[in-house]
């Protein structure tokens, strides 16, 4: 940057000059990085809003109820999957479990649902009541009928959640045992990660910014 200056020795105020265009260079590039800073932060802080956050307050929706079950099957078409291994993203197969379940909800309703594991598989398979999804079709085929055998079994009854909003949507367990404390958690964080960060570079500008030296000539 200082190379792109010349001093014109004909004037007593070349030094005062240089020091005000290169002050306000300074402080331009100032103001870019902080607008970089927020322009990331708000792209984090949206991203963990949708990945995190949401479910979290989708989540606050189901209430407690007691499930029966009605019946169970595994469909014969396999259902793909994908997983994250390490640095790794595999393609898998898995079948197709479905619970039927019976539970009574809002206004002493007898409803008749597809039960899901968590709220999470739920969003991701609405159509299975469980997923997992490993590089072995074989061992994934093992963990589903092992969930079958737990929870699927003809007139067994365990503790469940309801959606009340949406009767349809009934699940064995949900993400966060408390789901208003961890939406807090989640929201307040990074909000107070933000903020801290903006007052850090204020008082970085504010102290040590744009302060330039130089020998008068």
């Amino acid at each position: 940057m200082w190379s792109s200056f010349t001093v014109d020795l004909n004037f007593k105020n070349t030094n005062k000059c240089y020091y005000y265009h290169a002050g306000a260079r300074c402080g331009q590039a100032w103001y870019m990085y902080l607008i970089t800073i927020i322009v990331v932060l708000t792209v984090i802080l949206v991203v963990c809003g949708i990945l995190m956050v949401k479910p979290a307050l989708n989540a606050t929706h189901f209430k407690p109820t007691h499930c029966t079950v009605d019946h169970s099957q595994v469909l014969k078409q396999m259902t793909r999957c994908t997983k994250l291994s390490g640095k790794v993203m595999h393609t898998s197969r898995f079948p197709c479990l479905q619970i039927y379940v019976r539970y009574l909800g809002d206004r002493n309703n007898v409803h008749t649902s597809l039960l899901h594991d968590t709220d999470i598989q739920l969003a991701e398979f609405p159509k299975c009541s469980f997923e997992f999804c490993d590089g072995s079709a074989w061992l994934n085929e093992q963990q589903v009928l092992n969930f079958q055998r737990l929870h699927g079994r003809h007139g067994q009854m365990y503790k469940c959640w309801f959606n009340k909003d949406d009767p349809e949507e009934v699940i064995l367990r949900r993400r966060y045992d408390d789901p208003k404390v961890a939406a807090f958690h989640l929201i307040f964080w990074p909000v107070l990660l933000i903020v801290l960060t903006l007052i850090g570079l204020y008082v970085v500008y504010k102290y040590y910014g744009c302060k330039l030296h130089w020998t008068r000539l």
